[in-house]
């Protein structure tokens, strides 16, 4: 039979979701898949690939953990980008987003840092943030245990003002120049060999 039949041929991620991981780090109290320097090569990897599709105009509806991989050494890659939208494009409802582009419809590039900031929220605080009673926006409590800079990017991507979130451009300076980010338990060089990588 020669009959023409198109494949898809994908890539196999052996360890699977983001979101499988946080979630079997909340199940198991005290068990600890990524380490803080996978953690911070993490959130710099996907503000990189975040920040590598805005630069084309295009956004991710319903950007969540379960639309990140994780590779055999733990290195994120995004995955399900079939309802992925130029930002120009027919408006089309995010579920996973901010309150401004659920009114409106739309997925926008700050209803995704909106996400990506609630991304790092559960990421860091091993837990999923909370949505406000009758509200589309997330209740983020914090404690002293998280760093102040971890905080601070958290708050600003999940400003109620989508005016002032930052950009993933903006977020991937701040990462790499603020040495803070660098906690006790990172390995600087490793964290810095990914992101010059990454870049």
């Amino acid at each position: 039979d020669k009959k023409f039949r198109p494949v898809i041929l994908m890539e196999y991620v052996k360890n699977g979701t983001l979101n499988k991981i946080l979630s079997l780090e909340r199940e198991n109290k005290g068990l600890k898949i990524l380490n803080d320097t996978q953690r911070l090569v993490n959130i710099y990897g996907i503000a990189s690939a975040m920040n590598h599709l805005h630069s084309f105009d295009i956004v991710m509806k319903s950007f969540n953990p379960t639309k990140i991989l994780e590779d055999e050494y733990l290195l994120p890659k995004l995955c399900d980008f079939g309802q992925s939208r130029l930002t120009n494009d027919t408006a089309i409802k995010n579920n996973y987003n901010s309150s401004d582009d659920e009114k409106t419809g739309e997925v926008t590039k700050s209803g995704n840092v909106y996400s990506f900031g609630l991304i790092v929220y559960e990421m860091m605080m091993n837990k999923k943030p909370l949505k406000y009673a009758e509200s589309n926006y997330f209740q983020l409590e914090f404690d002293d245990s998280l760093p102040a800079c971890y905080q601070q990017l958290i708050k600003r991507c999940c400003s109620i003002n989508s005016n002032e979130r930052p950009n993933f451009g903006e977020i991937l300076k701040e990462i790499k120049n603020n040495p803070d980010f660098i906690t006790e338990g990172v390995i600087k060089k490793d964290f810095m060999i990914y992101a010059q990588f990454i870049d």
